[in-house]
């Protein structure tokens, strides 16, 4: 984001929106602050806000989308769109300049301008922001563990992942055009008593995925049978050009758990990259 320097800009939402800054020194001037007047302790905003040429682009926990001026904090436009909006995160596509977001099952493209929705479709749950690729915006199942890619135009579904209700998906994707992969982590299983539990192969786990088929290339299993909700957190982290003890060239996928385990892997297909790697242990 292009800030000024020595400007803070603060975006209250709830009780306090994260707030923005690209300052050089520890001296900070506040410009602006913009507030919603609402309370729900239980309903939090966890996406990070977006910029689009002279707006900043907010979601807050009523199911709006909100543009602020960059400069002055004024609300531009308030686009109302349904429970969970944009929750963990909405995507834009800059050269467009639409908005994809997904709110209570239902797929929008809107024009970052002016807020307008441009075309909507039903999908599938989702609580991460979307992916998109020249021919796909890909959307991850919050409930379900589904991954679907809909056409640009939201006329039709091209492919459907199924993970399984054991894999669902709460932590934003990973993409890499290199390798044309998805990069996930997936929740634990469900439920702390492993009863008439369905099969979890794609729980607790690092996945990836091809983009363009929605075929599953590898999947490495963090936590078998996980009873304890130590699923895996956080958007994986992908490092190109990763020089190994051996002197050999990676790139690298990273993906880690609650219970602070790394699975760092060969990005092209998910094998080890030092010796030994990987050896199953008893937690308990």
């Amino acid at each position: 984001m292009n800030f000024r320097k020595n400007k803070l800009f603060i975006i209250s939402l709830l009780i306090l929106f994260p707030f923005i800054s690209t300052a050089e020194d520890s001296t900070f001037e506040k410009v602006w602050q913009y507030e919603i007047n609402y309370s729900d302790k239980t309903n939090t905003v966890q996406a990070q806000a977006n910029e689009f040429e002279d707006l900043i682009l907010v979601v807050d926990g009523i199911g709006n989308l909100n543009a602020l001026n960059k400069k002055t904090g004024v609300l531009v436009y308030q686009t109302a769109l349904g429970n969970n909006a944009g929750r963990r995160g909405f995507a834009i596509d800059q050269e467009s300049g639409q908005i994809i977001i997904v709110a209570s099952r239902t797929l929008y493209v809107l024009d970052a301008k002016s807020g307008v929705i441009l075309k909507q479709t039903k999908t599938i749950q989702s609580s991460v922001t979307p992916i998109l690729t020249s021919e796909c915006i890909i959307v991850f199942g919050s409930i379900d563990g589904n991954i679907n890619c809909h056409s640009r135009n939201l006329d039709e579904i091209f492919w459907q992942t199924k993970l399984g209700a054991t894999a669902r998906i709460w932590s934003n994707v990973t993409m890499s055009e290199k390798h044309n992969k998805l990069y996930l982590i997936t929740s634990n299983a469900g439920g702390i008593i492993a009863e008439k539990r369905a099969p979890d192969t794609y729980s607790s786990s690092l996945v990836a995925i091809d983009a363009t088929s929605g075929s599953i290339e590898f999947s490495l299993q963090m936590i078998n049978d996980d009873v304890w909700d130590f699923d895996g957190v956080g958007k994986p982290i992908y490092v190109e050009g990763f020089i190994n003890d051996d002197g050999k060239e990676y790139d690298v996928i990273i993906g880690l758990n609650k219970i602070g385990t790394i699975f760092a892997v060969n990005a092209e297909n998910g094998s080890p990259i030092k010796d030994g790697q990987f050896k199953k242990k008893k937690i308990f």
